[in-house]
Order: C-alpha cells, then structure tokens, then sequence
C-alpha cells in the first residue's frame, strides 16, 4: 500500500512545501519506507492527487498544483556485502 502525506482537499493552498512524502506500508499501517520530497523536480511532489500502484514495482503519481504525472520504477534494495571468514 502507498500513501502520501499531502491532502489535496484539506491541505492550504501553498502547503505543498511542508508535503511531498510518499510512503510505502504494511497493511497494518507500519511504514516501511518512504521517498520523496517538496519539489516541482522530477521526484519531488507538491499535492498528490492519484496514486496508480497496481504493480508492485511501478507507482503512478498524479498532481493537482503541478499538472503532472510522474511515473516512478521502484528497484529492488541493492545487496548488502558481506565477508566470508577464513
């Protein structure tokens, strides 16, 4: 589940600054990661309209104040190295 923490009915018009977060989550409603930042850039967000994540790897982000969407790839984490004892 993704959500986002701009409101695009409740938030104040230039609020956008404070928002911009996206957040990837259990059912339960535990966070387990996030992304995003205020910005009018290519990764950034202002108000979060449309979330279109249907597949798991891809989120579609739709915005109101900036008249766009951005489509994100999601990557797998990177492997984490780890050392062989000799």
């Amino acid at each position: 589940v993704f959500a986002s923490n701009s409101n695009p009915n409740g938030n104040t018009p230039g609020s956008w600054e404070i928002t911009g977060e996206i957040y990837k989550m259990e059912l339960d409603g535990t966070v387990i990661g996030k992304f995003g930042h205020a910005s009018k850039e290519f990764g950034g967000f202002q108000v979060v309209h449309m979330m279109d994540c249907r597949n798991p790897n891809e989120i579609l982000v739709g915005e109101i104040e900036s008249w766009r969407v951005q489509k994100l790839i999601l990557g797998q984490p990177a492997a984490t190295k780890t050392s062989s004892a000799r």
